[in-house]
């Protein structure tokens, strides 16, 4: 007892159309990495203690291979000082005034835009892989 097919041509077409959806489906979590990336490195922005704006305009994204990672850094002598403070420190005007908005400035800043974004993240690759089962784009 087995399977059987009645066309090469058959398993051909469902093998090549299996290739395609995998393909796609890679380049839509590889969008949707980025893009998640991009929204933790913005949300981390807003979490970084401000003087002059050093440790803020130092963050970028960059891709690692494999292609679906990225890495956020901040590169400044003290971001990981400031990452890691185990303590609440004096804070400056500048971050009195973003903690006006509820933002909590300083200690674990990376981490928390991660943690407090987790569902924002969860929707982007459920966005993106919809797009890409629905055939549409962007």
């Amino acid at each position: 007892m087995g399977i059987k097919f009645k066309s090469k041509k058959k398993i051909s077409k469902i093998a090549a159309d299996y290739k395609v959806t995998i393909r796609k489906a890679k380049k839509a979590l590889k969008e949707a990495s980025l893009e998640a990336a991009k929204l933790i490195w913005a949300e981390a922005i807003l979490r970084t203690p401000k003087d002059r704006g050093d440790l803020e305009g130092s963050g970028e994204v960059k891709p690692l291979k494999p292609a679906l990672k990225h890495e956020i850094t901040f590169d400044t002598d003290y971001a990981a000082a400031v990452h890691d403070w185990s303590k609440k420190v004096n804070i400056g005007e500048a971050s009195r005034a973003k903690e006006k908005n509820g933002i909590i400035v300083g200690r674990k800043y990376l981490t928390r835009a991660r943690d407090e974004n987790k569902k924002e993240i969860t929707e982007i690759l459920n966005k993106r892989l919809r797009r890409m089962l629905n055939g549409t784009s962007n």
